[in-house]
This record gives structure tokens, sequence and C-alpha cells, in this order.
């Protein structure tokens, strides 16, 4: 096989799995090691990892991560390996985490969960547990686990709380985590955390993270939104609107009812909704603002355009909202600065 042609088999082999290869998948292709050795000593190809090399021109960010991947079953293409997920292994806690984008979590070392034991003398951290096809996505083209299946992982391995819920206050920021998916798979280690259920536990996170229903309470009844939906007599909406953003459970909207009107009554209404852009500076108050607000460049601006709300919400919200605007939006359309509208016209 001449130089050339062991090139171009070469990169044909690393074009389909992120510009890497093994030693391995080479030798299936009658490439020998001493052939690869003589590449990376040209430049063509660099190790990158025990039985690993990468093309030179490859600057992907998670390089390590892949080719630790790759090495769980060398024999095999990514692209044979991605058709028999989750099987063949599955990015999992804190380099799930990383690949997600979320928390501070130290994920130098790449971490992956089998099915079955594997021992492997690498920097690599291997757990073994049943994923099912609902536990597993692909991030940047690597199966990786799910937010909500990374979050109960973390849990059970018992790193930081603290750390964990800062994770589930950034993706429910992203609106990248389903909230009643996520307390039904903690219920089976809530006890562990001091909660009856995955509900509570959930809630328990949001809490350290400001964004529990308590805390998005405060924060709304302290807004210009709360007093506008006190002075409109509409203080029942906050719960559903809560509930339509998927911060409270069905079984707590019931219970909490009270205590949310009393705690939304408390606060003077005396000012207008139009000034609730101004306050909403806290997430929760924001999403919910939008709710009963049109969408505005601010809005947008902050990623928070895709708020979850209702026909019905929307019904009941939409002429107190009209009322609360405040006179300076009531002006008939035909009425200029300087003239009056006529206060004895009939409609």
């Amino acid at each position: 096989m001449t130089p050339n042609s062991v090139i171009a088999k070469v990169a044909d082999l690393a074009a389909g799995q992120w510009g890497l290869l093994t030693t391995r998948q080479a030798a299936h292709q009658e490439i020998s090691r001493l052939q690869l050795s003589r590449l990376a000593r040209a430049g063509v190809i660099e190790r990158v990892g025990h039985g690993v090399y990468s093309m030179a021109s490859n600057n992907d960010p998670h390089v390590t991560l892949r080719a630790a991947w790759l090495t769980l079953d060398p024999d095999l293409t990514a692209e044979e390996r991605l058709s028999r997920i989750p099987e063949t292994g599955v990015t999992s806690h804190a380099a799930a985490a990383g690949l997600h984008g979320l928390g501070d979590l130290l994920d130098d070392e790449p971490e992956f969960t089998l099915p079955y034991r594997k021992q492997t003398s690498r920097a690599i951290k291997l757990h073994k547990a049943e994923l099912s096809s609902s536990d597993v996505t692909l991030v940047e083209g690597l199966p990786t686990t799910t937010v909500e299946r990374t979050i109960r992982d973390l849990l059970r391995e018992g790193n930081d709380t603290d750390l964990v819920a800062q994770i589930l206050g950034q993706a429910v920021r992203r609106q990248s985590v389903d909230i009643a998916s996520l307390a039904s798979s903690l219920d089976s280690i809530a006890s562990r955390f001091g909660q009856p259920d995955g509900s509570s536990f959930v809630e328990y996170l949001l809490d350290l993270t400001g964004l529990g229903s308590k805390t998005a309470l405060q924060s709304l009844a302290s807004s210009d939104a709360g007093r506008a939906l006190v002075a409109a007599g509409r203080a029942s909406i906050v719960q559903e609107l809560l509930g339509q953003s998927g911060l409270v459970s069905v079984g707590q909207k019931a219970a909490d009812s009270v205590g949310i009107n009393k705690l939304l009554e408390s606060i003077a209404p005396t000012l207008r909704l139009d000034e609730l852009l101004a306050s909403a500076r806290q997430p929760v108050t924001a999403r919910l603002a939008e709710s009963f607000m049109p969408k505005t460049d601010f809005m947008k601006s902050t990623g928070l355009s895709n708020v979850v709300t209702s026909p019905q919400l929307n019904v009941l919200l939409k002429e107190p909202a009209r009322e609360l605007i405040g006179s300076d939006q009531d002006t008939d359309a035909g009425t200029t600065e300087n003239e009056a509208p006529d206060e004895g016209r009939e409609a």
C-alpha cells in the first residue's frame, strides 16, 4: 500500500468519527501501527490517547472525551456504535453535565455508563447501570444521559447538593429540563435526602437556587406584577401561572392556593402593570410576567420568549392587562396631543 493510499484510508476512516480513529479500526483497514507512527512523525496525525489518533487539523474541544468513548470498543466505528445505544457506552455524570454546558463540576476525567462491568487502566471513570432509550440523547454527536438522568446520577453518586442544584437551576432557566420527569425519577432516592418524594426534592433543589415556588411567589409578590394582579382581583391566577411554568406540581396547586392569595393580598396594590418590566430581573418573575405582557425586545434578548401558557389564561388576563396599563395607553386612536376626547359622546 502506497503512503498516499494509507493517508486516504486514514482520512476516510477519521471523517466519520470527529477526525479520530483507533489503531484497531486501522488494522481492519490493513493499516499497521508502524504506518500510523510514521504518519504521526510526518505531522499528518497525532496521538491523543492510548490507541487513538486524531487528524492534525482537529481543533475539537471535546477530542479527549470522544477519544475515550472510542476506546470503550475500539474495533467498532462510531457509526456502528451509535446504532447500538445505550449498550455501547453513554457519557454520564459530571462529563455529561459538562457536555450539556451545565454547572461547575470538575469534568476533566471522561465518565461513562455501561450496562455491564468493564475494567480499564486508563484515566476513564466507568459506571455500571441500566439505561433506557429515554435516558439517552445526543449532545455534540456523543450519546449522553439526558439532563434529568444526569441530575439523578449525580445525586446518587453523592455529589454536592448545592452544585447539583445549580445545574438544575441553569437547566430551568434554559428550559432544557422536564420538571415532572425529573421529579418522578427522584422518587426512589428522595428519602436519602430527607424529602418525602421526588416533587418535594425538586422543590428543595429549586429553592436552593432561588427558583422554587416559595421564592418565586415572594419575588412576584414584591414586584409590580404581584401588586397589579391584586389590584385587578386576579391573585388566584398566580398559582396557575406557576403551575403552567412547571415550578409547582398539580398536588401543590390546591394545597398552596390559600397561602398564595394571603401572600399577594398583603401587598399594597399601588403600582401599574406597565412598570413590571423594570422590576422583572429574576428569571422566574420575567417568565411569569411575559405570560400576561406582550413580548418585547427585552424578553427576546434575555431568552425568555418561550413561555408556557394557555388560551384560558390569555382570555383571563387580556382585559385586566388593558385596564392596568394606565391612562397614557387609553387615548382614542383619533385623538391628537392637543385635542381632548369628547367625554359626552355616547359609544
